[in-house]
């Protein structure tokens, strides 16, 4: 399948209509589809943005046929490999102005929490999760075959691609492998610190009694069900029905989007909450605890800092570049369910300094984080990105 090349057009500047950007991105709302929302709500005024695929349209010919005839100056890749093969990245930036932006390691290896602090090797051959004796078997084996595969993409897509990292730990794995080849941004991903603010009454109106301390863990936000070993229930449960909750007879453990809460008398099974529900819980929760084994750049750390509530998070990805230990939160080395109870007992003992913490964490969200803030560093990179294709020269990287 293939279609005419794009027409790049002698002068951006020059065009008759809005310049048109065409965001791409798989059909699942996880954290990719939330920034490809906010990325199209915020688009530069006077452009015109729209996201692909678009409701009632199915299949690859479809939506690329779609595409093709909005005839987008711009081209912005998020998670498109979940409906898309991994190729039509070349496609892409052979034809359009390209940005790119990898959510997840799945470009330079897998969704395993294993490969999100891996730097063994550029080409994973040395693969732990791969067995030695099937190493050999380079084009038997289904992830090393994806791997090289995929990496036979990288080096014949031309250079012009720019990738954008949501946070410095993703950009440092994308220099490590041989996507070093293309300029890469950091630009940290933004919250909307007027949908998610601490809200007034909202103990009282969730039915929250004032004595009771509330630890909030949120796997999935928006109206779907989660079951996702990875984001390390297991470990709070654990942690929580084994001496904290008999230390703390007022503490909850509130649970949302997540299909098989613990059964425990302290705990709250929240299920599906939409994004007003959230907030509410967010501003009522004393502590807001993700110890998950495997992420980037969690929305929900972020939403859960601008609602003024302090984070304990497992120290993996980019959330060290959220959290503050010992100002707006904690951090603990991945697993060490002993250092997530000490944490724990820490704030939960000490309710003034969940608040410091708490209003720490706001003020570093507006400074840091905020959705205008993001927006604006996407407008910019797109302009150096449309004026380096016309003069026919690499973008200018933020960082």
């Amino acid at each position: 399948m293939d279609f005419p090349p794009a027409r790049t057009p002698d002068s951006f500047a020059e065009l008759r209509r809005p310049i048109r950007i065409a965001y791409l991105n798989e059909n699942w709302k996880g954290g990719a589809a939330r920034c490809v929302d906010d990325l199209a709500r915020h688009s530069p005024a006077g452009w015109e943005a729209r996201v692909f695929p678009q409701a009632g349209i199915t299949g690859e010919r479809e939506v690329m046929g779609a595409l093709t005839a909005f005839q987008p100056d711009l081209v912005h890749l998020h998670s498109f490999y979940g409906w898309l093969p991994y190729s039509r990245l070349r496609w892409f930036a052979s034809r359009y102005p390209t940005v790119f932006t990898p959510h997840d390691p799945r470009p330079i290896a897998q969704m395993d929490p294993a490969c999100y602090t891996c730097t063994r090797n550029t080409t994973c051959h040395r693969c732990p999760l791969v067995p030695a004796s099937a190493r050999w078997m380079v084009w038997r084996h289904p992830y090393l075959r994806q791997r090289l595969k995929r990496r036979f993409v990288h080096l014949t897509t031309p250079r012009s691609l720019q990738i954008v990292a949501v946070c410095n730990w993703m950009a440092g794995r994308l220099r490590q492998q041989e996507t070093s080849r293309f300029p890469i941004t950091t630009i940290h991903n933004g919250v909307d610190t007027v949908r998610f603010q601490r809200r007034a009454g909202a103990r009282e109106a969730l039915g929250i009694p004032q004595e009771q301390q509330v630890v909030l863990f949120v796997s999935s936000r928006g109206p779907t069900w989660q079951l996702n070993p990875n984001k390390g229930l297991v470990d709070l449960a654990a942690v929580f029905s084994e001496g904290l909750a008999a230390r703390f007879p007022q503490a909850r453990l509130a649970v949302a989007g997540e299909w098989l809460a613990p059964n425990h008398p302290q705990v709250l099974p929240l299920g599906r909450l939409d994004e007003a529900q959230l907030a509410l819980w967010y501003s009522a929760a004393d502590i807001y605890v993700l110890p998950t084994r495997g992420d980037n750049f969690p929305y929900t750390v972020l939403e859960a800092m601008a609602c003024e509530c302090p984070v304990i998070a497992s120290n993996v990805g980019g959330v060290s570049e959220q959290v503050i230990p010992g100002e707006t939160g904690y951090l603990f080395p991945l697993g060490d369910r002993l250092q997530l109870a000490r944490s724990l007992e820490s704030l939960l003992g000490d309710p003034s300094r969940c608040r410091q913490f708490g209003a720490r964490a706001r003020a570093r969200v507006e400074a840091h984080f905020s959705l205008p803030r993001f927006a604006s560093l996407h407008a910019e990179l797109y302009r150096s990105v449309l004026a380096a294709r016309q003069a026919g020269a690499p973008a200018t990287t933020h960082g």
